[in-house]
């Protein structure tokens, strides 16, 4: 119980209180160690009509029988002049008022829901089932201060755009501390609620009505903000993820750079097709897609549709500290107010994903040399399997990097479909034996009838030096590619001492 009210007071204590004011270099105690940009944050929000398109939610007073046209909420997080005004806490997101009163209820229901989704991410329960010392965590964590000032003066010059899409059953808000501390860093990021386009519930859209969402707030920008229009971005979790791949997969797509956080897609192979929405759409048109793309997931991921998309320079980043909703900071307050075990290892990863993402666009977006650098080396000494952040990149035109045979390392997940074409005996050899397959110094797996070294026989040989595992501890019903989250149990059955463990995407395509 100490330990629960500790939790609460180091939050409250964290609070502005009234009239005080917070040096634009202090505290901020939602952010951990990142560290801000040359700027201060400033932060708007306010509703804007697209009269090019209807909506209608009768519960919120917007009846069918009424011609209305479609609400969008617009928050714009941005780069401001310092000033000595008080940080907004993080509960003001939710104070999402309209200047037209036809608005008014559909705003405050809309709040509402934004509210219950905090509590349920963050403390695992829904408001009415909150008991008095969980409600006092949540209400610690409103009034903690945030690093944006509401309507702080903006700072000079026209700033790149990035445009923010949170995932199924989130919330606008869900990865604030992202979007601020791009901001800090020189990038005006907007988002919005994305509305389901028929009005039937506060879940995003994730579908044409959020694609015409981004198209109608990358106009908004360009004519209200002084945007740099050349420099357009999209970072999208989960849903929001989707969205992205399908908007740079539009012919007409303004966006210059992609940032998708684990699509959940990327643990599966083109034979689920529960993601048919969004991968046959960016296959059709991987030739033409040809701007710079991360994506981040865990390490088990397979990353198959990025990998098909060869036009473009591509980031990968995982992370083995995060789960699906700690690739925002909504899942990070989660970990650290449910004091879970790992909730600093999860802090820890967040804020590693928060530069990579920073340096991706730096690099990519505005053509930074110091980024490029930087996002070279700052995890260049890590391994595949064995470091809580792995990075690798590879150039257009290939399709997974090429495997150095004499680097000492075992192949990462996307070198291994080339353990088929190494240049060398030994470098075939190594790169079977790094994998996991154990053959032994100077045995080689048997030629195909092609004469090629042939992954498909590394596969068929891994997965039965692991089926005693997978049968013991995979579900019923679950197919190999769907099973990757049970690795932690089956990858020491099969490992080479001394090397890193494998990770399902060495599996090959």
């Amino acid at each position: 119980m100490v330990r629960l009210m500790c939790v609460v007071l180091s939050l409250v204590c964290a609070v502005v209180a009234p009239g005080q004011t917070s040096p634009p270099d202090g505290p901020r105690p939602l952010w951990g160690d990142l560290v801000p940009g040359d700027h201060g944050v400033g932060f708007r929000s306010f509703w804007s009509l697209d009269h090019g398109r209807t909506y209608t939610r009768p519960e919120s007073g917007l009846p069918a029988s009424e011609k209305f046209p479609r609400p969008v909420l617009v928050n714009i997080w941005y780069p401001a002049a310092r000033t000595d005004a008080a940080p907004m806490p993080h509960g003001a997101y939710l104070n999402i008022g309209p200047s037209d009163e036809r608005l008014d209820q559909l705003a405050t229901d809309l709040a509402a829901y934004a509210l219950d989704v905090i509590s349920e991410e963050s403390l695992r329960a829904p408001i009415e089932d909150l008991d008095a010392e969980a409600r006092a965590r949540l209400d610690a964590l409103l009034a903690t201060p945030t690093a944006a000032v509401r309507e702080a003066p903006p700072a000079a010059g026209a700033f790149p755009l990035v445009l923010y899409h949170a995932g199924y059953g989130s919330s606008f808000e869900d990865n604030a501390v992202l979007c601020e501390f791009l901001a800090s860093h020189g990038y005006v990021v907007v988002g919005s609620a994305f509305l389901e386009g028929d009005g039937g519930s506060f879940n995003i859209d994730a579908e044409r009505d959020s694609e015409e969402d981004l198209e109608y707030l990358v106009r908004l920008a360009r004519e209200t903000l002084g945007i740099d229009w050349h420099r357009v971005a999209m970072v999208g979790h989960s849903g929001g993820a989707h969205t992205a791949v399908r908007f740079i997969s539009r012919t007409s797509s303004p966006l210059d750079a992609m940032v998708s956080l684990d699509t959940t897609q990327d643990y599966h192979s083109f034979s689920d097709h529960r993601w048919d929405d969004m991968v046959p759409g960016a296959l059709d048109r991987a030739e033409e897609i040809d701007i710079p793309l991360m994506f981040a997931a865990r390490q088990h991921a397979l990353f198959r549709m990025a990998d098909r998309l060869t036009a473009s320079r591509r980031t990968y980043i995982t992370l083995a500290d995060l789960e699906h909703n700690s690739f925002i900071s909504q899942g990070v307050f989660a970990a650290e107010m449910t004091e879970d075990p790992k909730a600093a290892a999860v802090r820890s990863g967040y804020s590693e994903l928060c530069r990579a993402v920073r340096l991706f666009l730096d690099s990519e977006l505005v053509g930074s040399e110091s980024a490029q650098s930087a996002l070279a080396t700052r995890w260049a000494g890590s391994a595949p399997g064995a470091s809580p952040v792995f990075l690798e990149r590879v150039a257009a035109g290939e399709s997974v990097p090429e495997y150095d045979d004499e680097s000492g390392l075992p192949p990462t997940p996307a070198r291994w479909p080339r353990c088929s074409t190494a240049a060398s005996p030994r470098g075939r050899a190594s790169c079977w034996s790094g994998s996991g397959t154990n053959l032994g110094p100077g045995r080689l797996p048997r030629r195909s009838s092609r004469s090629r070294w042939s992954s498909s026989w590394c596969t068929r040989t891994v997965r039965r030096r692991l089926r005693r595992c997978w049968t013991v501890s995979r579900p019923n019903g679950v197919r190999f590619s769907a099973s990757s989250v049970l690795w932690s149990r089956c990858t020491a059955a099969s490992a080479r001492p001394g090397w890193p463990s494998p990770t399902p995407r060495w599996f090959g395509h």
